[in-house]
């Protein structure tokens, strides 16, 4: 698809948190949540591999805000050392490490771990399209490696076919790409 243009943005639902919906769950041991991560990022850089998505390509770890996009108390600790996990592994088998989330969830946080997330792609329906400014997150943490997800799921209809989409901005990396300046759908 790259061939043709497309610019992807990969993306690995895993583990969620302990007091999230589902029943694949973080553990709420750190020790074990950081294992967990690495077998998470084992399994995403397989499955990579397999669509021909190469090293060096970047992986997005999709972890659901639990209630409500809010946290449970004493779930903040073994989320990140789940990410911590996962970005460790990530790097070591050659891949950039992304980080998906609600703006309010962790996301500021995910900064403090020993092995930061190369980039950020954040969802705050906020209507503000650029990837900068937002309340959560400050402007000096990944500056330049950053998505916005700035409107929930919608109907848009492209070449005559009605699909359900979220809109973005993008500024950092994709795979196919890296988008050096701002660049957003607005479906």
């Amino acid at each position: 698809m790259t061939t043709e243009g497309w610019t992807l943005i990969p993306t690995w639902v895993g583990r969620q948190p302990s007091c999230g919906d589902g029943d694949y769950k973080i553990s709420t041991d750190d020790t074990t949540a950081g294992s967990q991560g690495v077998m998470e990022a084992d399994d995403a850089v397989y499955t990579a591999l397999t669509l021909d998505i190469g090293s060096g390509a970047i992986i997005y770890n999709d972890i659901e805000g639990a209630n409500g996009w809010t946290s449970c108390p004493g779930d903040d600790d073994n989320v990140l050392a789940y990410l911590n996990g996962w970005d460790s592994e990530i790097h070591r088998l050659g891949f950039l490490s992304g980080y998906y989330s609600s703006a309010s969830y962790n996301m500021a946080a995910a900064s403090t771990v020993s092995h930061v997330p190369d980039d950020i792609w954040f969802a705050d329906y906020n209507s503000n399209t650029g990837t900068f400014g937002d309340p959560y997150i400050s402007d000096s943490l990944w500056s330049g490696k950053r998505i916005h997800q700035f409107n929930g799921t919608h109907n848009a209809t492209l070449g005559g076919v009605v699909l359900s989409v979220d809109s973005d901005c993008i500024h950092g990396q994709a795979t196919g790409a890296v988008v050096p300046s701002q660049s957003c759908s607005y479906f």
